[in-house]
């Protein structure tokens, strides 16, 4: 049986062999490997961060050691292994735009919606807000693959018009919800 994941690796510190350290608790970490263990070889893609050079070590004020990267050179490196494969084929082109007063939030959609394979081609402000996040689109992509992913993705609303003086075949506009979102931790039930 050919092992697809090496916790080894996953785990690695450079404080000694054999020995790991994660934030995850006992519990969590049994569920993250019982999980993984039902995935097939063919599903999984086993990508050890550690040997990319991409992950820096950094020494906390307490004196322990956390691997860190910055965002941008994570996404360069890893932008190929979240493309879906039916957003590829369609090709189309997104534009997202933030309504609230956050600075940066359709930045952070935007790294979102491009990491899944959709070309960005602007972010900017949107001066009505709005508290949930909508999808301007023309009327043959409403039921595109891409649309209803990212409606999904982003808990959107889907609107068959396209906003004047766009060049996108979609506009997403992030909201207050949007902002919740990504501002407040999941907890499971």
């Amino acid at each position: 049986k050919e092992q697809i994941i090496n916790w080894e690796a996953i785990f690695k510190s450079s404080s000694g062999v054999g020995k790991f350290h994660s934030n995850l608790t006992f519990p969590n970490l049994l569920s993250v490997y019982l999980r993984f263990k039902k995935i097939t070889g063919g599903k999984l893609q086993f990508v050890d961060l550690y040997s990319t050079n991409l992950l820096i070590e950094d020494r906390q004020a307490d004196g322990s050691l956390v691997l860190t990267a910055q965002p941008e050179v994570l996404d360069n490196e890893l932008h190929n292994l979240f493309n879906e494969e039916g957003i590829i084929k369609e090709r189309l082109k997104s534009e997202i735009l933030n309504s609230t007063d956050e600075p940066g939030l359709a930045e952070k959609a935007a790294r979102i919606v491009t990491n899944l394979g959709v070309q960005v081609i602007n972010t900017g402000n949107f001066n009505s807000p709005i508290s949930y996040c909508l999808i301007y689109t023309a009327k043959e992509d409403v039921s595109s693959y891409t649309v209803s992913r990212l409606a999904t993705i982003f808990h959107c609303q889907i609107k068959e018009t396209v906003l004047p003086e766009s060049r996108a075949d979609l506009s997403i506009m992030v909201g207050k919800e949007y902002l919740k979102m990504l501002t407040t931790p999941r907890r499971r039930p």
